[in-house]
């Protein structure tokens, strides 16, 4: 049996690896936004007493965002909501991708046995643990990110840094990746399914 999952889990990483690369991308440009638009201004009171005393590069870097009715961060929270949706878009266009990466196999393991842990669930579980390392992936990149970032914008502090609303909104995102794909590999692979995809493939 781990012989079967580890010959699974390469066939799907060979065939997938693009699209998870894709969504690491998606997360990380995420992150990125998130950060500028949940930073906790407080923290910047905890290196300067006031923004008089902050350097006129540092004090221009925030003011642009955070001054004048926050209208700095208009782009920012434009930027988020659209690859927030473009998340859920490319999600629903990768479900179906994927679907149809692995509907003949699935199909012709489905008529062998009806066992979902060796079926359809197979490579669910199988395309979830690539989605879950491509999370953490994406999480333990940050850090790396941030540390150019901020040794790029050079203000005196570290600005970029990761906060629990971003994480938060990271989890939310892998809850409607976790849903979906079951979504797909459960209803997708239901008995009526099952028939018409032999119908197509054979």
């Amino acid at each position: 049996m781990s012989k079967l999952y580890f010959k699974t889990f390469v066939h799907v990483l060979k065939k997938t690896w693009l699209l998870n690369l894709i969504m690491l991308i998606i997360y990380e440009v995420i992150n990125i936004l998130g950060e500028y638009l949940f930073y906790d201004t407080s923290i910047t009171f905890l290196y300067f007493e006031s923004y008089q005393d902050m350097p006129i590069h540092t004090y221009n870097f925030l003011y642009t965002l955070y001054g004048n009715n926050l209208m700095g961060l208009q782009g920012y929270v434009f930027g988020l909501s659209f690859f927030m949706l473009f998340f859920l878009v490319y999600l629903f266009f990768s479900c179906n991708l994927i679907k149809e990466f692995f509907k003949k196999d699935i199909t012709l393991l489905k008529v062998r046995t009806s066992r979902f842990n060796t079926s359809n669930g197979l490579y669910f579980y199988i395309i979830l643990i690539n989605n879950l390392i491509t999370f953490f992936l994406s999480l333990s990149i940050l850090p790396l990110i941030n540390l150019i970032g901020n040794s790029i914008i050079d203000i005196g502090f570290d600005f970029f840094r990761i906060n629990l609303t971003t994480l938060i909104i990271d989890i939310i995102l892998f809850i409607l990746v976790v849903i979906s794909y079951l979504i797909v590999f459960v209803r997708g692979f239901s008995s009526n399914k099952i028939l018409e995809n032999i119908r197509e493939i054979f």
